[in-house]
């Protein structure tokens, strides 16, 4: 937990770490094969629902620029997965993030950014 005194001098808490990063990894993820200098190997990476619904739900929990960063990402690097998987991210956390972004970007950026994540 992260605790801070607010501008009312009143004091709020609120978690940090690992918000809604998923409990089991190994079910939570894929491994990816690479290839070095010292050979080829695996990684074992997040997969892209879990990334998603534990960055949204950050965002949601704690309003931080690092987390908005993150979704930006994946929404830009990976557009047609992450609608892919639209109807199993919450939606709630969905909305919360388009709303937002309403008053910074472009209406067409708002649209493009709604029809990923299914939202109206």
């Amino acid at each position: 937990m992260f605790s801070r005194v607010t501008s009312e001098n009143k004091l709020t808490s609120s978690p940090t770490g690992s918000l809604g990063a998923p409990d089991n990894v190994q079910t939570s993820s894929e491994r990816v094969p690479y290839s070095t200098n010292a050979g080829p190997g695996q990684a074992l990476v997040i997969d892209i629902l879990s990334a998603m619904a534990s960055k949204l739900n950050a965002f949601y929990t704690r309003q931080e620029a690092k987390d908005h960063d993150d979704i930006w990402f994946l929404i830009r690097k990976y557009p047609n997965q992450v609608h892919a998987i639209r109807t199993q991210l919450n939606a709630t956390h969905c909305q919360y993030f388009v709303a937002s972004i309403a008053n910074t970007y472009s209406q067409e950026t708002i649209k493009s950014v709604k029809t990923i994540f299914g939202v109206a």
